[in-house]
């Protein structure tokens, strides 16, 4: 299993944590969408 690093970019992490928010009508991203978010980056990965 890989962990994330500062190497593969917080930013597009975040970008799709506040997409997923959004899209759920929240006003910010909560830990769900966070850890959403970077499942799906780790998934592109593999």
């Amino acid at each position: 299993m890989r962990r994330f690093t500062p190497q593969l970019g917080r930013q597009p992490v975040l970008r799709v944590a506040w997409t997923l928010s959004d899209l759920a009508g929240r006003d910010r991203p909560g830990r769900e969408d966070v850890a959403t978010a970077l499942t799906l980056r780790l998934g592109d990965l593999r």
